[in-house]
């Protein structure tokens, strides 16, 4: 499917990663309980058909994170290695071009009492 814009769903890849880390990865998740099996069908669903990641709209100006890099560490998280590595060329097709420099900086403050630039203050 071609990527979308879906700030509330981008915004849920982290918490699915956090529990999927506290509970398993790939080739454990049979084994687990039956949330980190729902978390993984439901990463499946929502991120396993994601292609060409909008990268030039990363860093957000009011992420903290990259939802684009959190949904990969998701997707990593429930595919096995191979399926992953296929997953991740089909998403991030520009990681084969040498010519791609990466993401943009974070860009830095230009006013610290503004809440949405304040929490970029002491990144590097």
């Amino acid at each position: 499917m071609a990527f979308a814009t879906r700030r509330g769903v981008f915004r849920a890849a982290i918490r699915h990663c956090l529990v999927l880390r506290i509970g398993g990865s790939a080739p454990s998740l049979a084994s687990k309980d039956s949330d980190v099996g729902l978390l993984n069908q439901v990463a499946h669903n929502l991120y396993g058909d994601d292609v060409e990641a909008p990268v030039a709209y990363e860093p957000d100006s009011d992420a903290f994170f990259s939802p684009i890099l959190n949904e990969a560490m998701l997707i990593s998280h429930v595919l096995a290695e191979g399926q992953f590595d296929r997953w991740l060329k089909r998403f991030l097709p520009q990681l084969a071009d040498p010519a791609w420099r990466g993401l943009k900086p974070v860009p830095k403050p230009q006013n610290g009492a503004d809440y949405l630039q304040a929490h970029q203050s002491r990144l590097p």
